[in-house]
């Protein structure tokens, strides 16, 4: 595609799109460029014809410390944070279905086992090997409840680890923190047999000073079903877009 360019900065400022940045070349002008390399193209659901229904393949949403930031998302669930830092509570007209998640399960035991009993939908974190071997365990004691893990670490998961976790039915939340790495241009569940939703990462990146992705810029990659960690660093713009149907 032939590049456009601008004698005046403001004129190529108000054509500038999400994922675009102004640049200047000597002799020739102002012109916009991709911010992190080309566009990926759009992702469409990746979820098997025989896959069974699963609450999680809905729209969903993460809460940690306040969450009152849930309200005005249309979503069909929603998980607050269960560990001893997150703000457990929920008011009349939260949207959704309550689920209740854990970072930290092995320390939560308690409140799992109430979950069981209360048959409240769970999600565990699994940020490491010892996180899912973690997870197994809790699994096989027997899970009446829905339950799912959120993850991005997948393809770094061994086989029988994998598949265990599947047996289990362990649905999957893949983590896409594209705000955390720019060259992480589309989710990559690594064949994980019960994917269900990709989780776009709202909060100010971690890694990348002043680097923010918008709800808009990646569901314009990912079709299929998506939640937000967290409603805490989404900002109104992202509940716009997210609340797009």
């Amino acid at each position: 595609m032939t590049t456009r360019y601008y004698t005046y900065k403001k004129d190529a400022k108000k054509r500038q799109k999400p994922g675009q940045k102004i640049d200047f070349r000597k002799g020739k002008g102002y012109y916009l460029t991709p911010t992190s390399g080309p566009r990926p193209a759009p992702i469409p659901p990746s979820h098997g014809p025989n896959l069974p229904a699963s609450m999680f393949s809905g729209r969903g949403l993460f809460t940690t410390s306040d969450t009152t930031t849930a309200f005005g998302y249309h979503a069909d669930w929603s998980a607050i944070q269960m560990d001893a830092e997150g703000d457990h509570e929920v008011e009349h007209g939260f949207p959704g279905q309550v689920c209740w998640w854990f970072s930290r399960p092995q320390d939560g035991m308690d409140k799992i086992e109430e979950a069981r009993h209360k048959l409240i939908p769970i999600i565990l974190e699994i940020e490491s090997l010892a996180a899912l071997e973690r997870v197994l365990a809790i699994g096989r004691g027997g899970m009446n409840i829905p339950h799912a893990v959120i993850a991005n670490n997948v393809d770094t998961w061994p086989a029988e680890g994998k598949a265990e976790l599947a047996a289990q039915g362990w649905d999957l939340i893949l983590e896409w923190y594209w705000n955390n790495i720019p060259s992480y241009v589309s989710p990559n569940a690594a064949n994980y047999p019960l994917f269900r939703n990709v989780c776009f990462g709202t909060f100010n990146s971690e890694t990348v000073p002043g680097r923010r992705v918008s709800v808009a810029e990646y569901r314009d990659v990912w079709k299929g079903p998506f939640s937000i960690w967290d409603t805490e660093g989404a900002t109104g713009v992202d509940r716009v877009a997210y609340n797009v149907p």
